[in-house]
């Protein structure tokens, strides 16, 4: 498994909803990438003022905070 992929707040869980497998176990919750990804887009939205919400300037914004993510991400790999 990807660091991007493993858990955030990994809870050891044997419900039918597990959707994320890793360490030998299974978890729910959110990944790093989509958890780094949403602390990077709560960042660049609360610099901005004024926003424009068009649909091509959403779609930028979201591309941006995931490059932010896996930027991150790939700093934090063990070298």
């Amino acid at each position: 498994m990807e660091n991007s992929e493993s858990p955030m707040f990994p809870l050891d869980t044997s419900s039918e909803n597990r959707i994320h497998e890793g360490y030998g176990k299974k978890f729910i919750g959110l990944t790093k990438r989509e958890y780094f990804a949403g602390l990077a887009m709560q960042g660049l939205l609360a610099s901005m003022r004024g926003f424009d919400a068009t649909t091509d300037f959403v779609s930028h914004l979201n591309n941006t905070a995931i490059k932010y993510a896996d930027e991150l991400l790939k700093q934090l790999e063990p070298k």
